[in-house]
């Protein structure tokens, strides 16, 4: 664990500012959720995300809709790729997304790309892809994004219909 030399007090409320230097930093945005855990003697605070409870149930989910699309996809939570299906499979789960992706799942809508574009997913490593990509938003709140890629097909309607329905399943399942 590394320290960056920033001390803070309890306050009676038991409350502690997490500086706006690591906020920034790991992309923690106000009224974000934290799950707050005990490791040794150690508190641990990590992002909470709302995906991660059904991530196993997730993986299957996509694997099946792959097998019917044929195209490669991907499940993000607020910060890296949680589940994956197709060619990446072993490639992207539990690394980081990329900025540009983080940018793209907090625009809150379709990002829609035609022709083969060069889709940086993860830091440094690009891919020469078709895609679709939807914000996942329960609540109002962005907790995660679906991309569905291929390096040579084109993303078609069938696609779309797909997306649509793992968005407004997964949605409506955080919603209750």
């Amino acid at each position: 664990m590394s320290t960056t030399g920033i001390v803070r007090r309890i306050d009676d409320l038991g409350r502690v500012v997490i500086p706006k230097e690591i906020r920034k930093t790991l992309r923690i945005k106000d009224g974000e959720a934290l799950e707050i855990e005990v490791k040794n003697d150690n508190i641990v605070l990590k992002r909470y995300s709302s995906l991660s409870d059904i991530q196993n149930f997730l993986t299957i989910f996509i694997e099946e809709v792959n097998k019917i699309l044929g195209k490669n996809i991907l499940i993000f939570d607020t910060d890296k790729i949680i589940g994956s299906s197709g060619n990446f499979q072993k490639d992207y789960v539990n690394c980081n997304m990329s900025d540009f992706m983080y940018h793209l799942i907090n625009s809150r809508k379709v990002n829609y790309q035609e022709t083969n574009a060069n889709l940086e997913i993860i830091k440094d490593k690009h891919i020469s892809c078709n895609y679709l990509l939807s914000s996942i938003i329960p609540n109002g709140d962005v907790v995660g994004g679906i991309l569905i890629f291929d390096e040579k097909e084109e993303i078609g309607e069938k696609d779309e219909l797909f997306l649509t329905l793992i968005i407004e399943s997964l949605t409506k399942y955080i919603e209750e």
